[in-house]
Formats: structure tokens, sequence, C-alpha cells
């Protein structure tokens, strides 16, 4: 077969060393062969494709034309770009492939309305307006399209693939037609990124009314597109998986290839024909997920491409005859990602906005028009936009108007609606399920609208509206609407010595603003309707109901990295709030009462599996007759709407005061992956009113324990063991999401 190659590249080089007459027949041209180069699709396989283009480089071959699907059209698509076999190698080895090809939202950027949910949902069921469920699962590629733009900053004007450094096309699929579609103009990180669209991975790519996905599915190893667009010899690397046999072992990722691959590989056989040199690394070790072993796989292409060495030398050899100037890869051009330089922009257009204002998509955006920005400032500008989830997909582009640079950011508004529920355990809240829905933009540009109810020992019902206003200074506001009861107790000689049932219901209405991202200020109005019963220690509150309106301020700031065994990060939550009997429907008496809490919790990494935890809570009460609802509790390991605070080495509630102040420490160590054990000490001091404080009546308490956890897919698993200044061991136990 070899020996056949190597007699065909000497015929085509004799053909296109024949002189051919003009109409005069006075004019001699002799014309160099023009070189093909086809990267077929294969996944992380198709990484082996880098160490083909070392050897065709250190071997002096140059492409005329490079043609690709899906992985292939990366690597051809950086190298028709400008990359060389040392930067695509380069490349290659520093992707955190893991990172680009997950579109989860990071925490940090999640927006202030949907932190609060964050931590909540075992399950999210999407369903579209009409209330059919949605298919879930699906990446939208959004990172991968911005760390495409990224790649190819170097070619982002470039309309038409033939004026790149060596002339490109790719090729995806019409999903609906199921034709062959060849990509070889507009805007090349997207088409890459349809070439890619591997279905039921990654979403469709809309270009020109035409929905796309991965080329591999029709015309996998492109070789008669090359040969049309005026190749003579075709070097063809073809890294495709190659059909399971029956009674082989399916992997997840094998299931993918399988499926991907039933109509390629019919045509890859026929394709395979019209190569003049056909390069196959042995890749059988290797899957199409196997991003993990990039170097190997460059090693593999290079071994493969090798193998052709006598092709390869030949071919050399016919172009280096010819003084012909080829043209070159403009290696100089390829941008360096670790010190990406400021681009001016002067413009600012946003395609695609229905439902959400444009001022709300700026807010998030937070890009300063005109200005010098880097692609990690629209990275992170992309990023905060996702967070608000009222976007599928957020993307951009960068174009060129009269030597101006324009910013395109291209959004998809969500479409669907959730279903989400909840499922917990917990040795002082006992078991509750959670059930609630959220629908965007049914109130209004930009807002949200939950219901929840809470099912269990202690059962609630909520419904929220929020929205963000649009206006220039992030602003928003929001109500609620909520009816809860909780089981509250009094203890004697450290034993439970009382029970109350404590209901409350109400309207809350407020106002927030953004002052930084992450953090939050606001003011809000709260009429709370509350009805005490079975109060045994404090009988002048037995069967009783009580409301007050109460204004409030708040601040919040939230930087942790995720919701349970936090890493790093800081979360603060303070309040100033006036309790007044004004506009009563009860009586209650001349109440005037002042209620304060700020509550802190900082995570600082001190090794990537050790985490250093410190704890400050500060809360004061102040004034006459004030209602034991609004008393300070400490004990157990949950805050509870802000009256119970978390506190090891107490029981649920054990320790209440009008007064507390309590700090606490600990480190949190990854033992194993998922797995944490967590020793915590910590210490409080409590007084019942503010006379206390002046007269020196105040009750220091501690406490120290350990808790061992589990991040599972049903939640965190926590058991923990702890003991306090009344020498009295306590035991907890929670599985499932806190809310």
């Amino acid at each position: 077969m070899r020996h056949t190659n190597i007699l065909t590249i000497v015929i085509l080089v004799c053909l296109t060393m024949s002189i051919s007459s003009d109409i005069n027949a006075e004019k001699k041209e002799i014309r160099r062969p023009r070189i093909g180069l086809v990267l077929s699709g294969g996944g992380a396989r198709g990484l082996a494709h880098i160490g083909v283009i070392k050897v065709l480089e250190q071997y002096g071959i140059r492409a005329d034309y490079v043609v690709g699907t899906s992985m292939g059209s990366l690597v051809g698509g950086l190298y028709s770009s400008g990359y060389n076999a040392a930067a695509l190698e380069k490349t290659a080895l520093s992707i955190d492939w893991e990172k680009y090809l997950d579109d989860r939202n990071s925490r940090r950027d999640l927006s202030y309305n949907e932190k609060q949910n964050d931590g909540r949902f075992i399950i999210s069921l999407p369903f579209n307006k009409s209330g059919s469920p949605e298919i879930t699962g699906i990446i939208e590629g959004v990172r991968l399209h911005a760390f495409l733009n990224r790649l190819l900053l170097n070619v982002q004007s470039t309309k038409d693939f033939n004026s790149l450094p060596i002339p490109f096309a790719c090729i995806a699929t019409d999903i609906y037609t199921g034709e062959a579609v060849i990509l070889n103009q507009g805007h090349l990180p997207t088409a890459l990124r349809a070439s890619m669209a591997i279905p039921s991975i990654f979403t469709p790519v809309n270009i020109d009314g035409r929905l796309l996905v991965d080329g591999g599915l029709i015309l996998n190893f492109p070789v008669s597109v090359a040969r049309d667009m005026g190749a003579d010899v075709i070097i063809g690397v073809d890294v495709g998986t190659p059909l399971h046999k029956k009674g082989e072992t399916l992997t997840i990722p094998g299931i993918i290839d399988q499926i991907t691959s039933f109509r390629g590989s019919e045509s890859t056989a026929k394709q395979r024909n019209l190569c003049n040199i056909l390069i196959t690394p042995e890749l059988d070790e290797f899957s199409s997920s196997d991003f993990n072993k990039t170097a190997e796989l460059i090693a593999k292409g290079e071994k493969a491409a090798l193998f052709h060495s006598k092709e390869l030398t030949l071919l050399a050899d016919s172009q280096n005859r010819f003084s012909e100037p080829v043209k070159k890869n403009l290696t100089d051009n390829v941008p360096d990602n670790e010190h990406i330089k400021k681009i001016y922009i002067s413009r600012l257009k946003v395609e695609g906005l229905k439902k959400v204002s444009r001022q709300l998509l700026d807010n998030n955006l937070q890009i300063k028009i005109p200005s010098y920005i880097t692609t990690d400032d629209i990275e992170k500008a992309i990023a905060r936009t996702m967070g608000s989830k009222f976007f599928k997909s957020v993307t951009y582009r960068l174009d060129r108007e009269e030597e101006n640079n324009i910013l395109i950011i291209q959004v998809e508004e969500t479409a669907v609606d959730f279903l989400n529920a909840g499922l917990r355990y917990d040795s002082d809240l006992k078991a509750a399920i959670l059930i609630n829905t959220e629908f965007k933009n049914v109130a209004g540009e930009g807002s949200r609208v939950d219901f929840e109810a809470i099912l269990g020992d202690n059962p609630a019902f909520r419904s929220s509206y929020l929205s963000g206003t649009g206006w220039p200074i992030g602003a928003g506001y929001g109500a609620k609407l909520w009816y809860e009861r909780i089981d509250v107790y009094s203890y004697l000689n450290n034993d439970i010595s009382g029970e109350y049932e404590f209901r409350t219901y109400g309207l809350d209405t407020f106002l927030y603003m953004l002052l930084y991202h992450n953090l939050y200020f606001g003011l809000g109005f709260k009429k709370e309707f509350m009805r005490i019963d079975n109060v045994i220690t404090m009988e002048k509150y037995s069967e009783s109901t009580l409301d007050y309106l109460n204004p409030y301020l708040f601040l919040h700031l939230d930087t942790i990295d995720r919701a349970f065994f936090p890493r790093s990060g800081i979360m603060f939550n303070g309040e100033a709030m006036h309790i007044s009997d004004m506009l009563s429907l009860n009586e209650t008496g001349d109440a005037s009462i002042q209620r304060y809490f700020l509550n802190t919790e900082i995570y600082i990494p001190v090794f990537s599996r050790l985490t250093f935890l410190l704890t400050h809570f500060f809360g004061m009460t102040d004034g006459e007759d004030i209602p034991p609802v609004y008393y300070f509790a400490i004990g157990g390991l949950n805050n509870v709407k802000n009256i119970v605070f978390p506190f090891i080495g107490l029981g649920y509630m054990e320790a209440t005061g009008t007064n507390i102040h309590a700090a606490g420490t600990g480190l949190q160590c990854e033992l194993f992956k998922n797995f944490y054990l967590t020793p915590k000490v910590n210490v409080a001091r409590i007084k019942d009113s503010t006379k206390d404080v002046l007269a020196g009546n105040i009750n220091t308490v501690y406490g120290y324990g350990i808790t061992t956890g589990y991040l599972s897919i049903l939640g965190p698993v926590q058991v923990s063991v702890s003991r306090g200044s009344n020498h009295k061991i306590y035991y907890h136990f929670n599985i499932g999401f806190m809310f």
C-alpha cells in the first residue's frame, strides 16, 4: 500500500510539472502540487492530529488547504489561523478540558437572587411555557465558545476562511435535513463550535437559520471537500472511533461514540480511498473522552506520521523544487493566553433580547464602553450574566467597522421554568420535603416568581416575587408572603422542659441595591403576625396572637465558593430592625423594640484540602416586654430563620437571650474526595437584657466537637459528636439539602 502511495505522488508531481500552453501557446506555467490536510473527528482522540502536524513541520511540508470535522476542526482551525505545531501542543497541554466542557455556574457568579436557592434542591425539572417537561443535561457550550474566541483572537474579524493564513473549511450537520454543511465563512469560533456540537451532549448552533450539530454524524472524514477546494495531494488523518462489535462492553463514552459513528463510518470508508497519504494512529486504548491523556495522544500521532516517512520525504522534495511561495503560519500573531492584550472597544451591540431589559443585561455585564478590555473581562462579564439565570446562552464575537472594534453580545433568553424538589432529615428539625416552582419573566421584564411548600414536622408555605428593575444602580425590589410553623423549646438543667408551637405569617416587601458584585444592601417593611401556643415557662404569652410592623435594613455579602463544605470565601449577614406595634390588629402593648444581628463565616484555604474556619455572631434585642420570639437562640448545627444560630456543644435552642456574642474556629480537612473531617470549638457570652450587661450578669458557655461529612448526590451527610460547658455529650445527624 505504501508503494502505491509513493507511485501516486510521483505521478501527481509529474502531472503538475507538465507544461500547459496559454491561448497563444507562447506562455509556459509550472505549478507545484497543492497539498490538502484533512483531519477527522474523534473527540479527545483528535489530539493525535497535533502529533501529525509536528512531523509535517519537521519534514517542511506546508499544507495549502485544511479541512476538519469536530475535534479535527478545532485543531485544523487553530493551525489554519496561525498556530504552528509547537503552539498547538503548548495550548493543548495547558487546557483545563473539564472546565471548558462544563457550563455549570460558579457559585460566586450567581446573582443575589439565585444564591438564595443555591444548595436547596435535589432535582430541578425544566418545563416549557406549555407545561410539558423539557430535556435536561445538555451543555450550552458557553465556556467552550468563549474559549474558542480567546484562542482565535487574531482572526476574529476574518469572515472568509479562505483568507486565513491557510484556507480552511469545517463540516457540520443540519439536524433537520441530515445534510453535511460546509462552513467556510462567517465567525470562525462559532463554526468550530457547530462542528463540535455532539448531539445529546452539546446544544445545536444556529448559523444562517440552520440548526447545526457535529459534522461527524454524516461526514467525519471530509477528504472530498479538500479535493473540491483544489488539493492535488491529500494527507488524511483518521482518528475516528471504529464501531464496537457485538459482545464488547460499552461504557457511557463508548455508547456516545457508537451513536455518533453509525452514518459517519459509512462515508469514512469511501473518503479514505481519496487520500494519497492516509495516517491512522493506533488509538485502540483511548476513548473520545480521554482529554487527560493529551501528551500520550500527541505522541501516538507523531509515531503514526513517522511511519509514512518515505512518502513525506518525497512530498517535501517536490515542494522544495518550486520557487512559488507558500503561505507561512503566522505564529507571531498567536495570542499569548497568559498575557492577553487589552482591546479598545468602541461600541457594544446586543442581539437576542426579548423579555429581559437591556439595562438589566448591562447591570450584569458591568462593561463600560468605550474602554480597553481583555478577553478575561468579557468572560467574567458573561459568567456574571449567566449567573442571573435569565439566559440560556450568552456568547460574544468581535467585529470591526471603519477601524473601530465592536463587541457583539449574543444572548438566548431562558425559555423554561422549573419544578424543583428537596429532601432532608435532621436530628433537630426531623424529616421534610420541599416542592418549589419558579417562573421567570411572567410578571414583568427580569422578574422571578416562586411558590413553594415544605411538608414535614415544621411545615411552611411561601410565595415570592423578585424583580431586577433595570435601574442603572443595579437595584431591584421584591415581596414575600409566608406561613410557617416551628417547634421551639425551653430548657431546665440541660434538658427540654417545655415545647412551644410558634406560627408566623405575613408580608415582606423590600428594595435592594448592588453595591459591588456579591455585596448587597437593602431596606424593607415586614408585617408579621405570630401565634404562640403551649408555652410552659412563659405563661403570659400562652395562647397569644401578636402582630408587628417592622422596618429593617440589611447588608449581605456572599463570596463562598460552594454552599456545602466551602473551601474559601466570606458569608456575612447583617440586619437592623425596629419592631413596632404600629397598625397592630391586636393588643400588643406599646412596643418599641430594636433588634440587631451580625453573622459572619470566613473560610481560609490553607492547603488544597485544608480550610481554616472562623465564625462570629452578635445579636442584641433591646426594649421593654420583649416577646420571646425576638430572643436569640444558639445550639445545634443549623441557622433557622435568623432566630436560632449554630453552636456546637449545645442542644437545639438550648441557650437563649436578648444579647448573645459568640465566636468559633475550626479546621475542615478533605480526607478523601468529598469526605470531610471538621473539628470545631466555640464560645459564647449570653445576657438576658441590656440591664444584665450593665450589671455584669453574663453567662459564658463553650463547646467543642467533631463533624464527619460526605457530599453525596442527595446532599451533605453529616454526623457530629460534641460536648459543652454543661459536660453533656450531644449527637447530631443530617442528610439532604438545607431549606
